[in-house]
């Protein structure tokens, strides 16, 4: 299996399992949000604890996501 392939992350039959619970807050806690484009951005904590997400226009070194990944 590769380690890295591409998948589907918007929600229908094919969605990978990791969007699906990314997207669905009665598995991962809180967040309902499903992504729009395969630029979305979510981080997971050491613990597998979903702790944001940021919307695919997000730039990476945005100020907001480079303090939640400090924090």
């Amino acid at each position: 299996m590769p380690l890295a392939k591409k998948s589907v992350v918007i929600k229908s039959n094919e969605q990978n399992k990791i969007f699906e619970w990314l997207s669905n807050k009665d598995e991962n806690g809180w967040l309902s949000e499903t992504p729009t484009w395969n630029f979305c951005k979510y981080l997971v904590n050491e613990h597998g604890v979903l702790t944001h997400f940021f919307e695919a226009a997000i730039e990476p070194l945005n100020e907001e996501m480079t303090a939640a990944i400090k924090s």
